[in-house]
């Protein structure tokens, strides 16, 4: 493309992670200012054990078959972003996870919880389209018209407005 591409983390301007390499003629891109975005923050309830969301996949929006299925993705593998009840939620759940399931695959989690009460898993979900949205710096709304897959696959493969807004500023 003739040019070296500008890295640029969306984590920068929003609250979420999303590094990503950006290739433009646009002179003298530098890094965002850092609006040191907290996940919490914008959040319409709930409460995250993270700073920021990873970055979002349309995955997210088609929870996996149990809130316990969730839970072993987000904590053995550190893939996705979950929101909890309240803080309070999360500690007693990760307690939970940490004691019976740490490090167990999803089969082994299967067997083990079998018969166990998980009435501690209740609540946990997803982010939604809104807060989807607040991660991209993308309107209040936008994806008011689409379902939580469509929302999650159009936010989830676009890029971060304030970034591409920054990254304009170099315009003349």
């Amino acid at each position: 493309m003739g040019c070296e591409p500008v890295v640029i983390n969306s984590e920068l301007v929003a609250p979420h992670l999303r590094h990503r390499l950006y290739w433009t003629n646009i002179p003298g891109i530098t890094l965002p200012e850092n609006k040191k975005m907290k996940l919490n923050d914008f959040l319409i309830n709930g409460y995250s054990d993270r700073d920021k969301a990873r970055t979002l996949l349309e995955s997210d929006s088609r929870p996996l078959s149990t809130p316990i299925k969730m839970c072993h993705r987000y904590f053995n593998t550190g893939f996705t972003t979950l929101i909890f009840k309240s803080k309070e939620h999360y500690e007693e759940l990760k307690k939970h996870f940490d004691v019976n399931f740490k490090g167990k695959s999803a089969a082994e989690i299967d067997e083990l919880s079998k018969g166990m009460d998980l009435s501690v898993y209740s609540g946990v979900r997803y982010m939604n389209n809104r807060e989807r949205e607040f991660c991209q710096t993308v309107p209040s709304g936008y994806t008011d018209n689409l379902t939580q897959n469509e929302a999650a696959c159009i936010l989830g493969d676009g890029w971060t407005v304030d970034v591409i807004a920054h990254i304009f500023k170099g315009l003349k």
